[in-house]
């Protein structure tokens, strides 16, 4: 093998693996702050995961993200608006795991990624009384202890209420 095919095949392999973990969702680490919370919902999976996909509906259901477009498929750039601090905010996320109707997750995909990454994954699981959701988010990197400071209280009192919003939305169709 020459050289040139051997480093052409390195490159290749680099490059796969670099597109491999940015569209794989990352797990809670010792150097990761995860906010989570969790309930039941009165609803099949399929009825949950059909308004979470729902992006252009957000705005009917969601107080944390009050307006989303784009689709639920792997690598899709979402348009995202979040409210901050009482502010809304624009955000682009990049859809990186879509198990229907289980788990979805997004990752953020903005220039704050290369200090504080953040994903949030949402897990829906069949019980008998409906579906176990469980809402994680999780924020790695170099400022994630200031992020946790200015808005972590913010942060996990938003997905409660997120949820609570989803099974209040869900359950009165």
């Amino acid at each position: 093998m020459s050289l040139f095919a051997l480093l052409f095949a390195l490159l290749f392999a680099l490059l796969f693996a670099l597109l491999a973990c940015v569209h794989s969702p990352r797990d809670p680490g010792p150097r990761s702050h995860l906010y989570t919370t969790e309930m039941t919902i009165a609803a099949s999976p399929d009825e949950v995961w059909a308004v979470l996909v729902d992006f252009d509906a957000y705005e009917e259901w969601n107080p944390m993200v009050p307006g989303a477009s784009g689709s639920p498929i792997v690598g899709e750039r979402l348009r995202v608006k979040v409210i901050l601090d009482g502010e809304e905010r624009d955000f682009t996320h990049v859809v990186t795991l879509v198990d229907e109707p289980n788990r979805f997750c997004w990752r953020d995909a903005g220039p704050q990624t290369t200090v504080a990454f953040g994903q949030r994954c949402r897990t829906l699981t069949a019980v008998p009384e409906g579906t176990h959701y469980e809402v994680e988010l999780l924020i790695v990197g170099a400022m994630k202890g200031t992020v946790d400071r200015r808005y972590g209280a913010m942060m996990q009192s938003k997905i409660e209420d997120e949820a609570t919003a989803l099974k209040t939305h869900v359950e009165a169709d």
